[in-house]
C-alpha cells in the first residue's frame, strides 16, 4: 500500500520571490495598452509600454487509501505590471489557484467465486467543460473505469486558471492543466488464503506552464472468495478464531529533495464468521532518501569549453535502533568538477551528498525488511546562451548541469545548476 506525494517549487520574478526560497522558474509575458484597470478599480495612466510578467509556485500532494485516492496541486500565481518606459512596477499581486484529481472506487470488497486478475473492460470520459467569471476560470471532466470483477472507479478532475483584468481584457495567469488521468496497470497481492489486495495504478498527466509532467495514485480494494453455505446442522456453527499474524503497510512520501517512508505494523486476528480484527501495533516514519543540489555561480574564465570530471566516494555510514525498528544509512558524495583553464584554477565544483536508508522491523517471530537503492546521474551538461543574460557586459554563455535522482528505479526529481561565464579581464 504505497502512495506518492510530489512537491515542486518554481521561482517567480527575481525581484518578487527571492525571499521565499523557491528553486525553479516558469514565466509568461503579456503586453497591454498604456492605461490599465487594477483590481481595486482605480485607474492608473502612464507613459510608455506596459509589460505584464507572471510566474507561479506549485505544491503537489498525493494520498492513496482503501477505495480512495487524490492528487492535489495548490498554486500561487505572482504577477507584475511594469512600465517599461520608466522601468517601474505599477502594480503587483498574487492569485491562489488549484488543480485536483479524485478517484473513488464503488466498493471496498468484491466477492468472487475464485481469486483472479481483473481487467479493464470499459472506460468513459466526459468532454472537458469550463465555467468562468471575471476573476477565474474552472475546467473539469469526469470518467468511469469498469473492471471485469464488477469494481468501478469514478474520476473527477478540475483545475482553476485565474484571470486578471488588463485594460478591460481578461489575461490568464500561468497555471497547471490536468491533461488526462489513465489507468496504467492493475496489480494483485495475496494477503490471506481467500483474499487478494487489488491495486489500481493511475497516472495523472498534467502540464505545468508548458512542461508535461506525471504523478501517480493507487486506490485499492479487496477481492474475497465467497464462503459456501454450510450444510444444515442441528447445532449452529460457532465463530472460529484463528492465530493472529502481523502485516506491514508502507507509504512513500516524495518531496523536493527527500523521500520519507511511513511504516505501520498491524496484528490481524482471523475469524471464520466475523470480520478479522486488525490492531495497529507499531509505527514509525523514516527518511529513506535525501540529496543535495547543484550550485550556481558566476566565473571570469579563459575558456568556455570546460574539462569536466566526475568522481564519487563512500562516506561514513550511519545506523541505529528505535524500539523494534532498526535502520542503516549509506552516504555517498558525488563530485562534478568543470575546469575553465589549464591550471585547474578557474573551476566550478558541485559536490552532492546522497543518503539512502534501509529499514528493518523485527519481533521474536516476525521480521520485515525494506532495502532501498538510489542513484544520481548527470543527464545534461552543456554551455548554452541564456536569453536573459545576453547583453550583459562580457557574457560568454552559461554551463547548465542537470542531475537526475532515482529511488528504487523511480525518478524522484531533476535538479539544475548554472555557471555563468564572463570574459576574463
Amino acid at each position: 500500500m504505497t502512495a506518492k506525494m510530489f512537491k515542486s517549487a518554481l521561482v517567480a520574478l527575481v525581484g518578487v520571490l527571492v525571499a521565499t526560497g523557491f528553486t525553479s522558474c516558469a514565466e509568461e509575458r503579456y503586453y497591454a495598452a498604456p492605461m490599465i484597470n487594477t483590481p481595486n478599480d482605480t485607474t492608473i495612466v502612464v507613459a510608455g509600454e506596459i509589460t505584464m510578467e507572471a510566474s507561479f509556485y506549485t505544491e503537489t500532494k498525493t494520498k492513496s487509501e482503501l477505495t480512495n485516492a487524490y492528487y492535489n496541486i495548490d498554486q500561487t500565481s505572482f504577477y507584475e505590471l511594469i512600465n517599461t518606459f520608466e522601468n517601474e512596477t505599477t502594480f503587483s499581486d498574487s492569485k491562489e489557484q488549484s488543480a485536483r484529481v479524485n478517484l473513488v472506487l464503488s466498493k471496498d470488497t468484491i466477492f468472487v467465486d475464485e481469486l483472479f486478475q481483473p481487467e479493464l473492460i470499459s472506460s468513459t470520459t466526459t468532454p472537458l467543460d469550463s465555467t468562468s467569471n471575471i476573476s477565474k476560470r474552472t475546467f473539469s471532466f469526469e470518467g468511469v473505469d469498469t473492471l471485469s470483477d464488477g469494481q468501478s472507479s469514478k474520476l473527477t478532475a478540475n483545475y482553476v486558471a485565474n484571470l486578471v483584468i488588463v485594460n478591460g481584457d481578461s489575461v490568464k495567469l500561468p497555471h497547471v492543466k490536468i491533461d488526462s488521468v489513465k489507468l496504467s496497470n492493475i496489480t494483485t497481492e495475496k494477503v490471506e488464503e481467500r483474499v487478494n489486495k487489488v491495486t489500481m495504478h493511475y497516472e495523472v498527466h498534467f502540464i505545468e506552464d508548458t512542461i508535461s509532467k506525471m504523478g501517480k495514485v493507487y486506490p485499492f480494494y479487496y477481492q474475497v472468495v465467497k464462503v459456501s453455505e454450510p450444510e444444515p446442522e442441528p447445532e449452529p456453527e460457532l465463530d472460529q478464531v484463528g492465530n493472529p499474524y502481523l502485516i506491514a503497510d508502507t507509504t512513500l512520501v516524495f518531496s523536493e529533495k527527500n523521500v520519507r517512508c511511513k511504516v505501520n505494523i498491524y496484528e490481524v486476528t482471523p475469524h471464520t464468521l466475523a470480520p478479522n480484527d486488525t490492531v495497529l501495533k507499531d509505527k514509525k516514519t523514516f527518511e529513506v532518501l535525501s540529496v543535495g543540489t547543484p550550485g550556481t555561480e558566476s566565473l571570469y574564465v579563459k575558456s568556455t569549453v570546460p574539462k569536466v570530471t566526475y568522481s564519487h566516494k563512500d562516506e561514513t555510514p550511519k545506523s541505529g535502533t528505535n524500539g523494534n525498528f532498526s535502520y542503516a544509512t549509506d552516504v555517498t558524495s558525488h563530485t562534478w568538477k568543470a575546469v575553465f583553464d589549464n591550471n585547474d584554477v578557474i573551476r566550478h565544483e558541485d559536490i552532492i551528498y546522497l543518503r539512502v536508508t534501509d529499514i528493518t522491523w523485527s519481533s521474536e517471530l516476525t521480521t520485515f525488511k525494506w532495502d532501498n537503492s538510489a542513484s544520481i546521474e548527470a543527464v545534461y551538461d552543456k554551455v548554452v546562451s541564456l536569453p536573459e543574460k545576453e547583453g550583459e557586459e562580457g557574457y560568454l554563455g552559461t554551463r547548465v548541469l542537470k542531475v537526475k535522482v532515482s529511488l528504487n528505479g523511480i525518478e524522484v526529481n531533476t535538479f539544475t545548476g548554472y555557471t555563468h561565464l564572463y570574459q576574463q579581464k
